[in-house]
């Protein structure tokens, strides 16, 4: 599997630096250009305060996750747009090779550009506020769970993202599906909460600024990783070359 799953992945690579050498890349410039603003420009300001702030750090993870969407709602629905899906399909790669293959292409440049704007906030931090021979960096815990939700945000992504792209027919639609999805995940919980009783409300906030800050990072980070997988095995499962629509 995995050897079927490293031949997609060249081959989506292949397809990109194909796009990049072609009239879109001024535009992916300008796309690089404002991650790498958006990666600076808190720890720029904020200074130490940005590095021990887990809110702040949160900022890299949700930005190596929004790389992973283009690649990944492309994966299945750019196939069928340019009528290359059927030769996909004809090719002797095992169905969990081709699957793993996308996903290592959406998730692996995702979580590298995530870990580089990581390292550009911190010497941003370090260069402008930093003392001589001292360094600013974050807990330990904090950096390493920040470094986790780097790749985890993107294989959520990823794993939602396929599932979307195999039934869409258009890459559009699936953006705009994956878009829809994510907003929910999102918005749901925050009007759940604005919803729930004063007290209910009054606990959470609580439970959110203890000191037991490592007990909520491996919940959050045990969360993300079973929801992570739930989503691959899915993935994997919806793929099958018989019923798989290709217009």
């Amino acid at each position: 599997m995995w050897r079927d799953a490293l031949i997609v992945f060249s081959k989506e690579w292949k397809a990109l630096a194909d796009q990049l050498g072609g009239d879109s890349r001024f535009g992916l410039w300008m796309v690089g250009a404002l991650f790498v603003g958006l990666s600076t420009f808190g720890a720029f300001f904020a200074g130490p305060a940005w590095v021990e702030s887990p809110v702040a750090l949160v900022n890299y993870p949700l930005l190596a996750a929004s790389i992973a969407i283009q690649p990944i709602v492309d994966s299945f629905a750019g196939e069928r747009e340019r009528h290359t899906l059927e030769t996909l399909l004809a090719s002797r790669l095992s169905d969990r090779g081709i699957v793993a293959g996308k996903i290592m292409a959406a998730v692996i440049p995702a979580f590298v550009a995530g870990l580089v704007l990581l390292a550009l906030g911190l010497a941003t931090v370090n260069l402008k506020h930093a003392e001589a021979g001292s360094l600013i960096l974050p807990p330990g815990s904090l950096f390493w769970a920040t470094v986790a939700l780097i790749g985890l945000l993107p294989l959520l992504v990823a794993g939602a993202g396929t599932i979307v792209s195999l039934n869409s027919s258009t890459v559009r639609r699936a953006q705009q599906m994956l878009g829809f999805a994510i907003v929910g995940v999102i918005l749901i919980p925050f009007l759940v909460v604005m919803a729930a009783p004063e007290w209910i409300r009054a606990e959470l906030m609580a439970v959110a600024t203890s000191s037991d800050l490592d007990r909520l990072i491996l919940l959050a980070l045990s969360l993300a990783t079973l929801l992570a997988v739930c989503l691959q095995v899915v993935a994997v499962k919806r793929f099958r070359r018989g019923r798989l629509p290709l217009d």
